[in-house]
């Protein structure tokens, strides 16, 4: 009974100790008069020098004293505090403050106070609590703030206290016994707040305890930082007179219009003379000047705040280096620096803050790598390093960091594997990896995972590989694989698991859906799987779309209007369609435009309105009503234009910032940064819709831009890399935009000329006068008409063969990129479009005719592994095939070039064997058209921009036909490439499919081993000594000793299975050998090696 009354006492600011002689001074009566009008908390003097003698209901005003000071005559008062938090106070902060000597602590936050921070608050020696948050302050921080010192309420050390179980530094739960506890309840605090909900709460608790001998602790736990936090405060009491010693020190100025640098002086705050941190000493202290405008770099003398528990300085317009001093801090729990223009090398001092538990270094502007120092951090429970330009090595060390529960970093630049064991950290609760390069990360059929992780966003990786099995029974709240080059089949589980989780696996190769995808609210397949294996279902396969709405392919439109977010409206004799539907994905009901959205807002308290929101105030401009709303997504957007005629496009965006308010403290320093993609090409880099607008909401963005249709379908992608702000609110990141208009820039056969046409015409009539004298050329014998003949190049409009000659620099030297025994391949370099041509060597009139009818049959074939095939020339002593360029050259040129372009890793070594085989699959198992490659070896084998694997050189394939007996083939006699030719074909002369997968199996020993293949030497009569090597070392189980020594890091499993499956493919018999569609089985996980050992029941080419 006697501790819940100290209890209510302690809680009533209304309960001091107090005489009838206690006076308040004259000049801190007339400073508190003062201070109330300027406040307009009273229009007419109301306080007295009995102030403090005042009965309760006056005394809740939220100003305090202390009367526990004495003179010659008698007891004498002080203000102490002054706590008017959210009381609707305009005006500004009064200078008289500064004649309130003895204050200690001043709240003035939550209000609507104006004007600059007076300098003069600096005078007050026994300050060491401000708090002016969430008003309108302008103006810069006074350098006078910087005379404030921290306050030591005990220096009694504690017995039995223990440091090192601090959550802040010093301030951890002792081992107290016997202790009862009196719950007080639980404290909910938004992000921006939290620290001073929590100081205030323990310094009212520590109050309690100074009068009444009474012990009190607090424990916190945090979910994930871009949520709600939940204090559980508890209040013990004891019979110890001895106190904890406190060092005390609050400054918060967060969420004003702040701007200048911040004075170095700040980070000479003061001690009481002669006092030193001791190793067990408790510091609550903290600095808050978020959420201003303040710039300038961050001041080296914080490095003197050793004492400082929490420093916030995000949401500012900071630049310049992190100084390396920050690392000394050496009481630091929490550092936010996040969303400033800070740049160049994170220091690795910082790895040295031992008891950081919360590091936010998101959309800032860092480079290089993060270094080995920042393993240290061991106590860290939240890290974001999102949206910076971080390169290098991805940070296998956070492994190893096994207190964190969230873990943000999306948006950099990182390279290299992803370390299983982050995935089943004990406590990791939130993880968003994204856009680590060539990682061409694999997940183990066993990996395991967090049992109670809520949060997993992978997206926008190289993540290869299924998704295992051992994930089945998760409780995620959300999970995202999109943008990747996942492949087998989708679990059944998945469709069980969308029932309580959002799950993204748009844009990806998977091989197979199992169930309907109709009923999946809460599931996104949108180009899900592989075009030739996708169910028909028009939510995962856009060509689906294309054959229902634009039957026979046959291209309809020629425009295109949409109201991104808003109804349907005519502008300008425009008629913009409604794009008001809150789906992942829509197509219209016109069938001529749809849009794809992937990821997820962070937030817990998303609804379908999230994705289209509208303007709080108008703009002035005549198309206003298309900025009314908007449309928004969390990461990517996606709008495509169906149905359009062929040709070329002007393309205009319209952007608003309808989001960010000039005049909301929350949202005046953030920026929405995405990349603008048109036809998969990037068109807009780091787009920042505010920054063109000079300011939000105030000026619509449009932005002019041109696109080439050529197969009846127009992308425009919007994706947000995780540049900009980083917000737990929805809508705050990610692209947004008003409204998209396409309109064709080629002549549609209208009679009424308009300027643009009449100068068209113009044109055009100067180029068929230049095609003319061409032509008179040709007749006088001047220029041959081989010279006219056009010829495709995969793009609008084809070129004259003399443009790809000039192309080619006339067949030079210089632009060789590879030579073959039947030719050349050259460069060539047109205005907009880069191609690559092989001319081949004189051909006979059958090579010739042959040529020809195996380009007309491969020119309708479509495959993401093949190298598409664009034309054929055959002229005077000219031959010339015409194809896709890769960027990356040849297999062969990466494995066994002494200085090669690329250096393949294990995973991208997979990854090609997989495309290869994927690429061979279509080929043997095409609807229509059956086909033997006949010329599989690494030199045949084309590398992308992203190493993918694609299948070259079609000049030795057959068509085969299918008997009455199945797999009998036709038996063709020709020249094959030694080393990778199967062994029937010399004896026989026989051709099938099988063929095609023992080159295929050479081809995998040189990409695991790294080793070129010797081939035949029929003179010596030797065999190909890599398969014998290999096929020895098998017998003897040493295979992996075959593997390339080059290579840093390999999977010893997957190693083996394909070196297993390169005997198996390079088998004497064709008919042990097994079908590529079994080999793409194996490398995806559906099967095993044993489950295809059996042979298929055909003849193959072999014979008795």
């Amino acid at each position: 009974m006697i501790n819940l009354l100290l209890w209510h006492l302690a809680s009533d600011k209304t309960f001091k100790f107090q005489s009838r002689a206690q006076l308040l001074p004259d000049d801190e009566v007339s400073a508190l008069n003062s201070i109330a009008q300027k406040l307009e908390v009273m229009t007419a003097a109301y306080f007295t020098d009995t102030y403090c003698n005042e009965t309760a209901p006056s005394y809740n005003l939220g100003i305090y004293c202390d009367c526990s000071y004495k003179d010659k005559n008698d007891t004498v008062c002080h203000i102490r505090e002054i706590s008017l938090s959210n009381k609707g106070l305009t005006g500004v902060v009064p200078e008289e403050v500064a004649n309130l000597t003895f204050l200690e602590k001043l709240d003035l936050s939550y209000n609507k106070l104006q004007g600059s921070i007076p300098v003069a608050l600096g005078n007050l020696s026994s300050l060491y609590s401000l708090d002016l948050s969430n008003n309108q302050l302008t103006g810069s921080i006074p350098p006078s703030l910087g005379n404030l010192k921290p306050k030591v309420i005990n220096k009694t050390r504690f017995g039995g206290y223990n440091r090192k179980a601090s959550a802040y530094a010093g301030c951890g739960p002792e081992p107290w016994q016997n202790a009862a506890t009196l719950s007080v309840g639980k404290i909910t605090w938004r992000s921006h707040s939290q620290h001073r909900t929590l100081f205030q709460e323990r310094s009212r608790l520590y109050a309690l305890s100074l009068f009444h001998s009474v012990r009190v602790s607090l424990s916190v736990h945090s979910f994930i930082i871009l949520k709600n936090h939940h204090v559980r405060v508890s209040v013990r009491f004891f019979n110890w007179s001895t106190l904890i010693i406190y060092l005390l020190f609050f400054s918060d100025l967060s969420v004003n219009q702040l701007d200048g640098s911040i004075p170095p002086a700040l980070g000479n705050l003061p001690l009481d003379k002669g006092w030193t941190l001791a190793p067990d000493f408790c510091t609550n202290s903290y600095i808050d000047l978020s959420n201003n405008q303040l710039s300038g770099n961050i001041p080296a003398t914080f490095g003197n705040l050793t004492f400082l528990s929490l420093l916030y300085l995000h949401n500012n317009l900071l630049n310049g280096f992190v100084p390396p001093t920050l690392g000394d801090m050496a009481s630091l729990s929490y550092l936010k620096l996040s969303e400033n223009n800070l740049s160049g090398t994170l220091p690795p001092t910082l790895g040295n803050l031992k008891y950081l538990s919360s590091l936010l270094l998101q959309s800032n502007y860092f480079t290089g790598n993060l270094s080995e120092n920042f393993a240290n951090l061991t106590n860290l429970d939240t890290f974001s390093i999102s949206g910076n330009y971080l390169s290098g090595p991805f940070p296998a060390f956070i492994k190893n960091w096994a207190k964190i529960t969230t873990l943000l970093l999306s948006g950099n630049n990182f390279e290299g594997i992803i370390p299983l064991e982050i995935f089943n950290l004990s406590y990791l609760d939130s993880l968003i990896i994204s856009d680590v390069r060539n990682s061409f990360f694999r997940f183990p059929s066993h990996a395991e995972l967090r049992a109670n992780m809520t949060y997993l966003d992978l997206s926008f990786n190289n993540l290869t590989g299924g998704i295992p099995d051992s994930w089945r029974n998760l409780n995620l709240t959300y999970m995202s694989f999109a943008q990747n080059m996942l492949n087998g089949t989708i679990p059944n589980w998945i469709h069980r698991q969308s029932a309580w989780t959002m799950i993204d696996l748009s844009y990806n190769n998977f091989s197979n859906l199992n169930f309907k995808a109709e009923s999946m609210n809460d599931m996104n397949l949108f180009a899900c799987c592989n075009a030739t294996n996708a169910p028909n279902n028009d939510r995962t396969d856009l060509n689906l779309i294309m054959e229902d709405k634009c039957p026979g392919g046959k291209p309809v439109y020629h425009s295109l209007f949409i109201n991104c977010g808003g109804e349907e409206i005519d502008i300008d004799g425009n008629h913009y369609y409604s794009d008001n539907k809150t789906a992942e994905f829509y197509v219209s009901a016109e069938g001529n435009w749809a849009y794809s959205t992937s990821g997820s807002f962070l937030s817990e308290n998303l609804n379908s309105s999230d994705y289209i929101r509208q303007v709080k105030c108008g703009i002035s401009v005549s198309e206003a009503p298309l900025y009314e709303k908007a449309r928004l997504s969390p990461a990517s957007l996606k709008y495509y234009g169906l149905c359009l005629r062929e040709g070329k496009y002007n393309v205009t965006l319209h952007f608003a910032e309808i989001l960010f308010g000039d005049d909301e403290d929350y949202s005046s320093s953030m920026k929405r940064v995405f990349d603008v993609y048109l036809q998969g090409e990037r068109r807009l880099t780091n787009f920042n819709i505010k920054e063109m607008a000079n300011g939000t909401n105030k000026v619509a963005i449009v932005e002019n831009l041109t696109a080439v249709v050529n197969n009846s379908i127009l992308e425009i992608h919007l994706y947000w890399a995780g540049k900009g702000s980083y917000s737990d609110q929805p809508g705050f990141n990610g692209p947004l935009i008003s409204a998209i208009s396409v309109i064709p820039d080629f002549k549609l056969g209208d009679d009424k000329l308009s300027r643009l046409q009449i100068a068209l015409i113009t044109v055009a009539s100067i180029v068929l006068a230049v095609l003319l004298l061409l032509a008179l050329a040709w007749a006088m014998g001047w220029l041959g008409k081989e010279e006219l003949h056009e010829i495709k190049v995969g793009q609008e409009k084809p070129v004259t063969l003399k443009q790809l000659k000039d192309a080619t620099r006339r067949f030079s030297k210089d632009m060789e990129i590879g030579k073959g025994n039947f030719g050349t391949v050259y460069r060539a370099e047109l205005p907009n479009h880069i191609v690559a041509v092989k001319r081949y060597f004189t051909l006979s009139n059958e090579g010739i005719n042959k040529l020809k009818s195996e380009f007309y049959a491969l020119e309708s074939l479509r495959h993401e592994n093949l190298v598409r095939l664009f034309d054929v020339y055959v002229g005077k002593g000219l031959y010339l095939m015409v194809y896709e360029y890769m960027e990356n050259r040849s297999l062969a040129d990466a494995l066994f070039d002494p200085k090669p372009k690329v250096t393949l890793n294990w995973q991208a070594r997979f990854n090609i064997c997989l495309g290869i085989a994927s690429g061979l699959k279509y080929l043997h198992e095409h609807p229509r058209l059956k086909m033997v490659h006949r010329g599989i070896k690494a030199a045949n084998i084309l590398l992308d921009a992203t190493l993918k694997a694609k299948i070259s050189d079609f000049g030795n394939s057959v068509l085969y036909a299918e008997d009455d007996q199945e797999n009998q083939f036709k038996v063709i006699k020709t020249e094959a490439s030694h080393g990778y030719m199967a062994p029937e074909y010399p004896m026989y002369g026989t051709i099938s499919h099988k063929y095609d997968v023992y080159g295929y199996g050479v081809v995998i020993l040189e990409i695991v081993t790294g080793k070129k293949n010797a081939g035949h030497n029929f003179n010596q009569e030797q065999l190909e000594f890599l398969v014998d090597e290999v096929c020895l070392a098998d017998t003897k189980g040493k295979l992996l000793e075959m593997v390339d020594k080059s290579l840093t890091s390999y999977d010893a499993k997957e190693a083996i299975t394909m070196l297993k499956l390169a005997v198996k493919c390079t088998n004497i018999s064709p008919s042990v050998r097994p079908t590529m569609s079994d080999i793409v089985s194996v490398l995806t996980g559906e099967k095993s090696i044993d489950d295809i050992s059996v042979p298929h029941n055909s003849n193959d080419g072999e014979e008795s």
